[in-house]
């Protein structure tokens, strides 16, 4: 696996959008909590925006936790250019029905 791929699987985008939600909300309600007990509203958007930044960097770059499901695609099946009279060479669609 490269370490420094830019893909992540389904499976990674379903786990950074529950850290995202997870991390989101945990901030929202600590800062909600502290705001009421400070009874001051930017001491609760401070968090909350804290929150949004820890969350953007543990879920938008592509962390190796996120790529560990990664998917195996078919090879392009590719037509000689001949055979289509001589036009650029086309995907073969025949044979792609036995692998769905």
């Amino acid at each position: 696996m490269d370490y420094f791929s830019d893909n992540v699987d389904y499976q990674g985008q379903k786990k950074a959008e529950v850290l995202y939600q997870v991390i989101m909300i945990a901030f929202a309600v600590i800062g909600t909590v502290y705001g009421f007990y400070t009874q001051r509203f930017s001491d609760t958007l401070i968090i909350s925006a804290a929150g949004l930044v820890v969350a953007g960097l543990v879920c938008i770059p592509s962390w190796p936790f996120l790529r560990k499901n990664q998917l195996k695609w078919l090879n392009t099946i590719m037509v000689p250019a001949e055979e289509v009279g001589g036009k650029a060479p086309v995907v073969d669609k025949s044979n792609v029905s036995r692998f769905l």
